[in-house]
């Protein structure tokens, strides 16, 4: 064993060995994109309800609760009150620029 443990290399002091915690801003970042494609995905899925598009209105659907239960998750088992309200915010703004997005885009009937 103490041979084994004189062959194992120092880590102390080297760069990028323990995982870093993400900082708020990565937070409010991811939050935000989140937020768009939680939306994208929501008014595609009205979409294509309104298309009668059984499946892609399923997959849609689906998609948008995961994305939405897990946001939710983060937001009251990871984050402390200091950083949860900054991101909700941004999840908001993802959330407005998402239903900009899929408001642009165009669905083609195919009949």
């Amino acid at each position: 064993m103490a041979q084994w443990l004189e062959h194992v290399p120092d880590k102390n002091g080297v760069e990028g060995s323990i995982p870093s915690t993400p900082t708020m801003d990565s937070y409010i970042i991811i939050f935000f994109l989140v937020g768009i494609l939680q939306d994208l995905l929501a008014t595609l899925n009205v979409r294509f309800i309104a298309l009668h598009k059984i499946w892609p209105a399923t997959v849609s659907s689906f998609l948008t609760i995961v994305v939405a239960m897990l946001v939710l998750y983060n937001i009251l088992g990871d984050l402390d009150s200091q950083r949860s309200i900054p991101a909700i915010i941004a999840y908001a703004t993802g959330i407005a620029v998402g239903t900009f997005f899929a408001m642009k885009f165009k669905l083609e009937s195919k009949k």
